[in-house]
């Protein structure tokens, strides 16, 4: 099989760092860090204009001098150096770039400028570009991280593409608190030249990702992304968070349906129909990284909740109203096995409440029953500390249910410290547990409408040979009449028009110029 296109950029054998540098607190320096300290198994080379050594490796001047074959070149210098840099750097050879200028801004005229001229010469000479971003990429598995970052990286299977630094810095100080691992992170920054698109078809045949996440500000590609993006999503989970729905400064729109739809809309369609679940805050990214390991997976939205307290039950409740998620009825030999087991003063039905003394052990014989109902898709275990309760065993017992099922188990461990050891043991052990139980039911509404769009993503559009053949030349005339009148946009009449002639049903609207033609139009509609 033919290696894909950025395969050298993603797992290159060789990288030279240009700016490479023991200033602390330098781009350089951050990234020299990273590769040496990650335990990266291929080539260093460090390029430094005043020093021969750098981190203990040998330094050269310039990339020329660099005579061995370099995959992948990141750039550390400051801008105003990039664009020799680049030319130097197909020159030798490269075809792979990563810019990390922390002074290069691309959003006012001389940076837009420079950054023109840059891909102009990096097209000239077949290179690939990643930025500029000042954070870069890790690909842990392979121990490969050239990024600007400090902190831990734990190894996954779930990878993070971002067009924004600042949010993927988050997210890892996120991840490290709670234990979540990855396969890649990427961080697009400006994605002046490779962009979500391209990440993602890299990310569709890598066996180290089973499951994608995606912060997007803004698309170059629309097609290439669409086309990546469902490709991605037939095999791994993929969740995106889109943001910039509103426009700061709202302009008079030409029609109440331009005001209403806009683009955001188009795209949030366009991602259900790939198969792609929508988040709408960094809140649902958190939670949803919980469960984005690939082995969470639910076949409907019925679920069933288990509680010590009844008030955090009812919470969980509560939520799950807001979502239409739905409480099923458990069947009657799980209800009759339940009373068997509870005390009296317990409850039977949906949510179960096994009274504040809960044990371990009643825990675990109640979560038996019904994760495996089969009016059961999924299940949802709220623990709070009481008197009589035993955070930890309790913990051990839901951990090893997890391994019996492939239903949802989520855990709300609400509370704070006396429960802390606990949640410890949870995050170590992979299991999907939330501090507040509305979490644990957005995160279960998340996995009931990812499926959903799974299948939609399975349904194709009907034959075209089933659809009345479009009526071209009446569209074409439309509109070649309206580029002739010097007009952009087409207005009511025109537009009904065009739907028409491709056989999609509209109101028939026909145009008055005066109360006479009002009437005579009314009349011709069969209205009084």
């Amino acid at each position: 099989m033919k290696p894909h296109y950025l395969a050298a950029l993603f797992d290159p054998q060789s990288v030279a760092v240009i700016g490479a540098s023991e200033t602390v607190g330098s781009v350089g320096c951050s990234v020299m860090r990273n590769l040496i300290d990650g335990g990266y198994a291929g080539t260093v080379h460090a390029v430094n204009l005043r020093h021969k050594r750098v981190f203990g490796l040998a330094a050269v001047k310039h990339i020329s001098q660099i005579k061995s074959a370099i995959d992948l070149v990141i750039l550390t210098t400051p801008s105003r150096t990039l664009l020799d840099l680049v030319a130097a750097c197909g020159q030798q050879g490269v075809r792979n770039l990563i810019i990390m200028s922390c002074d290069f801004v691309g959003n006012d005229s001389a940076g837009q400028q420079l950054l023109s001229e840059i891909l102009s010469v990096a097209r000239a000479q077949q290179n690939r570009i990643l930025g500029p971003t000042v954070f870069g990429y890790c690909r842990v598995p392979s121990q490969f991280y050239a990024a600007n970052f400090q902190g831990k990286i734990k190894s996954g299977n779930l990878a993070v593409v971002s067009q924004s630094s600042s949010v993927t810095t988050a997210i890892l100080d996120w991840a490290e608190l709670h234990d979540v691992g990855f396969s890649s992170v990427v961080s697009l920054g400006s994605a002046s030249d490779i962009d979500v698109g391209d990440v993602l078809d890299y990310l569709v045949a890598d066996p180290k990702t089973k499951a994608i996440l995606l912060y997007i500000e803004d698309l170059k590609d629309a097609s290439l992304f669409m086309s990546a993006l469902r490709a991605a999503s037939r095999s791994k989970a993929v969740l995106a968070l889109k943001v910039g729905r509103y426009e700061h400064e709202v302009k008079a729109g030409r029609t109440h349906s331009e005001r209403l739809i806009k683009h955001d809309d188009v795209f949030d369609v366009a991602l259900k129909r790939a198969g792609v679940l929508r988040l709408r805050s960094i809140n649902q990214l958190f939670t949803a990284a919980r469960v984005l390991d690939g082995s969470y997976r639910t076949k409907g939205r019925r679920l069933a909740i288990i509680t010590n307290g009844i008030g955090a039950g009812l919470m969980a409740v509560d939520r799950a109203n807001d979502l239409h998620i739905k409480l099923p009825a458990l069947s009657a030999d799980t209800v009759a096995e339940l009373q068997k087991i509870l005390p009296a003063q317990a409850s039977w039905q949906n949510p179960v409440d096994v009274l504040g003394d809960a044990s371990a052990e009643r825990f675990k014989l109640v979560s038996e029953l019904l994760i495996k109902d089969a009016n059961v898709d999924g299940l949802l275990v709220v623990f709070t500390p009481q008197v009589g309760t035993d955070d930890t065993s309790t913990a051990k017992a839901m951990i090893a249910l997890r391994k019996t099922t492939d239903k949802p188990l989520l855990l709300a461990w609400v509370g704070g410290k006396k429960i802390d050891a606990s949640r410890k043991m949870l995050a170590k052990a992979q299991m999907a547990y939330f501090n507040a139980p509305e979490s644990a039911v957005e995160v279960f509404y998340s996995l009931a409408a990812w499926q959903y769009n799974q299948q939609l993503l399975l349904q194709t559009p009907s034959p075209l040979g089933e659809m009345e053949t479009p009526d071209l030349e009446t569209a074409h005339m439309i509109i070649d009449s309206v580029v002739a009148s010097g007009r952009e946009v087409l207005d009511e009449v025109e537009s009904k028009a065009i739907l028409r002639a491709f056989n999609i049903p509209v109101t028939l609207t026909i145009r008055a110029k005066s109360a006479d033609d009002a009437v005579t139009a009314a009349m011709g509609l069969g209205l009084p």
